[in-house]
């Protein structure tokens, strides 16, 4: 978001009680609970993304039911401990441990 506060971009994404990532003029920052947290100098998009999956676990928030696939595919890719286990990600993981 360009030109825009970081209290505005949370403003305008309140509605949606998930954690997100934002990226306001540059520096990402975490939405969770309406508050902007700054992911401070990340090397990589990565560790942004791996910055939301710790407060996801950490607050104890679920997933958003539409990206449940892609978030559980990103646990086992960062070896994320989870006891949610989906059935096509699992089948996707082993099919591409056997390439």
């Amino acid at each position: 978001m360009q030109n825009t506060t970081v209290q505005e971009a949370v403003d305008i994404v309140k509605d949606n009680l998930q954690p997100m990532i934002l990226r306001i003029d540059g520096q990402y920052y975490i939405k969770a609970d309406n508050k902007a947290i700054p992911v401070y100098e990340p090397s990589c998009f990565v560790e942004v993304v791996d910055f939301l999956m710790y407060v996801f676990y950490v607050f104890n928030v679920q997933y958003p039911h539409e990206l449940r696939y892609v978030y559980a595919l990103l646990e086992n890719v960062m070896n994320i401990a989870s006891n949610t286990k989906y059935k096509p990600i699992s089948d996707f993981i082993r099919s591409t441990e056997h390439a």
